[in-house]
């Protein structure tokens, strides 16, 4: 008679924690629903996901190794295929923005038999989200054997912005800023193309005006012939050129409080214009762009079109200056040659000056 209300109790128990269970596992459940229905308000919208799986296979342990991606369930091919040895795989194609389930399955072949190791995010679902591209990147570490060091593997996430606003745009060369009217230097060449006495008489005709000069280049140099006869030195007068005259006034480097070692001549004008003498000092190389990183790009075979990011930087070889606190995502094409799509991470960014990223393109069968 004492065990029956002892077992009614424990009943009572079981049953208030089955519930209680049942309500949290409900409640679990609906969070990613609703935040995946926030995400899909805008079903029209779409977004730009980017995949990139480093380190598959070489020609070493892992040359049999391979990986698969699925998103939703459905099985992706690579974006580069083509080429006989895959070390990087590259995934890129777009999604309607809101959660979708991806994963990746990596097989490596160790002796007689075939592991699988798993990718994936930490919640095994990638959120696109409206105007933003997406990349998810990882670099396998793998053991002597061509075995992955981890069994789970998980992908880093960065969304950006596809479109960003329109940064203030840089000053190249050829270039022309407006700019106040420049003081002489101490001591500068009274040698003019046009001579003395033309430019007394223009200075005295012509009112003070705006004058616009050209940004320095970096491969000016201030140097003098040995045979030039040498040249006298005198104070020089304020430099005035009329607002709408074009001039061919060499670009070059203007410093007040610098009194060159050997004069320079300025070179020949347009008409209407004073020549006027202009102090060339030395010019240091180009400065390293604070917060930004040059990357050295090079490919075999050269003079093929390379895009960072969204932004056509030009043909290799090439220079350009990147952000260092960020990730990037390169593409190298050439006619008749395998694409290449290449993300950088933030992380190999950060101790370096220049990163050199040097690409073998392999040609397409015909």
């Amino acid at each position: 008679m004492k065990t029956q209300p002892r077992l009614m109790l424990m009943g009572v128990s079981a049953a208030m924690l089955c519930a209680f269970v049942c309500v949290m596992h409900e409640a679990q459940a609906a969070q990613p629903r609703a935040h995946s229905a926030r995400l899909e308000e805008n079903s029209s919208a779409r977004s730009r996901l980017v995949v990139q799986i480093n380190n598959v296979a070489d020609e070493n342990s892992s040359r049999r190794n391979r990986v698969e991606l699925f998103v939703n369930g459905k099985k992706i091919e690579p974006s580069n295929m083509g080429a006989r040895v895959r070390r990087d795989h590259v995934y890129e194609f777009t999604l309607p923005s809101g959660v979708h389930k991806i994963h990746a399955v990596y097989h490596a072949q160790s002796f007689w038999k075939e592991m699988e190791y798993k990718i994936t995010t930490h919640d095994g679902s990638v959120r696109l989200y409206p105007d933003y591209t997406t990349f998810l990147s990882i670099a396998l570490e793998k053991k002597s054997d061509g075995t992955l060091v981890r069994n789970k593997n998980l992908f880093t996430e960065t969304p950006r912005l596809t479109n960003p606003p329109a940064a203030t745009p840089e000053i190249t060369q050829g270039q022309l800023s407006p700019a106040k009217i420049v003081e002489p230097a101490r001591a500068i060449s009274t040698q003019t193309l046009a001579g003395k006495e033309e430019s007394e008489k223009l200075d005295s005709a012509t009112e003070a005006r705006p004058i616009m000069i050209a940004p320095i280049a970096p491969h000016v140099r201030a140097s003098a012939q040995a045979d030039e006869p040498k040249e006298e030195l005198e104070p020089a007068r304020n430099v005035v050129v009329p607002e709408n005259s074009e001039s061919a006034i060499p670009v070059v480097n203007l410093d007040r409080n610098a009194v060159p070692s050997e004069p320079v001549k300025t070179s020949v004008v347009a008409a209407g214009v004073a020549s006027a003498p202009i102090v060339i000092t030395q010019v240091e190389s180009a400065a390293r762009i604070a917060g930004k990183i040059a990357l050295q790009i090079n490919t075999t075979p050269a003079n093929a079109d390379v895009i960072v990011d969204d932004r056509f930087v030009g043909q290799s070889p090439l220079i350009a200056h990147v952000e260092r606190d960020r990730s990037h995502v390169i593409q190298i094409s050439k006619k008749g040659y395998a694409e290449k799509i290449k993300l950088l991470d933030r992380s190999e960014l950060s101790n370096q000056q220049t990163y050199f990223l040097i690409e073998k393109l392999e040609k397409l069968e015909e």
